[in-house]
């Protein structure tokens, strides 16, 4: 009964996740589509505070297209997407893309200047794979396994991001495969914080 439970629980988790991310994406390819952008008035039910966001929101996007970081961003995002499908190619199989994914997310969020810059590479990388490679994109936006990396990354479950890979494998506890899922979460972050880095985003 308790896994059922838990089962239930990370669906709802995962659904939550996801529908968040999928937001995000929206919002921030509108903001890049921006060659005819104008000021609205705001709708009657949105609170002041809600455009005030959205207004500090737009500010940092100008900020950081003036200074060229979301030509970088763009840039980066698609360098990022050339090394994921490499990597994933290096694995050899599907389970791998959503811990790859969810790696360079983590590491993209960490180390860009701005969550406006992180939302762009994102985007960015999100769109090139999907041109690509869509067999990739469909394993990406697996709502399940990427919930439950979420809560290793939180720290709200005893279970590892090689645990949880072993186990989108069809092989709970296998500790080669527990092995390699650590290793392909490892590499990715480290690799993905190394090209942040070296993008030469402006503070």
């Amino acid at each position: 009964m308790s896994t059922m439970i838990l089962l239930a629980a990370c669906g709802m988790a995962a659904a939550a996740v996801w529908q968040s991310f999928q937001r995000q994406l929206f919002c921030f390819a509108a903001l890049e589509d921006d060659s005819d952008m104008k000021v609205v008035g705001a709708m009657p039910q949105e609170s002041s505070r809600q455009v005030d966001r959205a207004d500090e929101a737009a500010q940092e996007y100008l900020k950081e297209k003036q200074n060229g970081n979301i030509a970088a961003a763009r840039a980066l995002g698609s360098r990022l997407a050339g090394y994921l499908i490499e990597d994933c190619g290096r694995i050899g199989n599907l389970q791998g893309a959503a811990l790859v994914f969810f790696a360079v997310l983590q590491a993209v969020e960490e180390a860009s200047p701005s969550g406006t810059v992180a939302n762009t590479i994102r985007t960015s990388l999100f769109d090139a794979v999907k041109a690509t490679r869509q067999e990739l994109s469909d394993r990406m936006e697996d709502p399940g396994a990427f919930s439950f990396f979420m809560l290793v990354s939180r720290g709200e479950t005893d279970a590892t991001y090689g645990g949880v890979y072993a186990k989108c494998c069809g092989r709970e506890g296998d500790p080669g495969l527990i092995r390699q899922g650590e290793e392909i979460f490892d590499r990715a972050y480290r690799r993905t914080r190394e090209l942040v880095q070296q993008a030469g985003f402006q503070p």
